[in-house]
């Protein structure tokens, strides 16, 4: 590691080997074992500890996404990630694993929660989401400008943008093609087909 460097966190991406019945049961226990092990083999025992769920899709995570739901009352500075909206890599299959799109929304919902965690910051801005009435993929867009480019390496396309919510004092703009600007508030179906870049602005008092 680079000397002087510090370890600010910890990030655990759960499996699928202990969504089951008798894994679940016992995995709050474990999961408190390891963390403090782990506090105390890097002599930290406040480090904070952030977890994701496993994948939502064919009834996926039953067992183990409730526990993992229950860690903030169970471990100490600790605090997890929802994997609502997430796609499985190969969904004929049942495959286990995220998709490229969903796992690059993870690791952007597990940087947000380490800003709220370690840094007391709150990130607030816009979130789109991949379907209508706020469901779907979603990613919290922070302030600044989006490109197509941008907002796939966020974990979401500008073709399938399909609602968004604003936080107070957050408005979205659409810069068109033909060079025109609008700009929307909370809005539960929107199409996105002409638009070529995104600009998420804190309204100005």
């Amino acid at each position: 590691s680079t000397p002087g460097a510090k370890i600010k966190g910890i990030i655990w991406n759960q499996g699928e080997g202990d969504n089951n019945e008798a894994s679940g049961s016992q995995y709050l226990e474990r999961l408190n074992k390891l963390v403090t092990d782990l506090r105390t083999d890097l002599g930290d025992q406040n480090i904070p500890f952030i977890a994701g769920e496993v994948g939502k899709w064919n009834n996926r995570g039953l067992f183990v996404n409730p526990e993992i739901r229950k860690i903030k009352n169970s471990i100490s500075n600790s605090d997890w990630v929802s994997s609502d909206g997430f796609t499985s890599i190969n969904q004929t299959k049942n495959d286990p694993h995220f998709d490229i799109l969903s796992t690059r929304a993870l690791g952007g919902r597990y940087a947000d929660k380490a800003a709220e965690l370690i840094y007391h910051v709150k990130p607030a801005g816009i979130t789109v989401f991949n379907d209508t009435d706020f469901k779907g993929r979603s990613v919290l867009l922070v302030e600044g400008n989006y490109s197509k480019s941008d907002l796939e390496k966020q974990g979401i396309l500008m073709s399938e943008i399909a609602s968004m919510k604003a936080d107070k004092e957050y408005e979205l703009f659409l810069n068109l093609a033909n060079a025109k600007e609008i700009m929307i508030t909370n809005n539960s179906k929107m199409n996105l087909t002409d638009v070529q870049l995104l600009s998420v602005k804190k309204r100005k008092h």
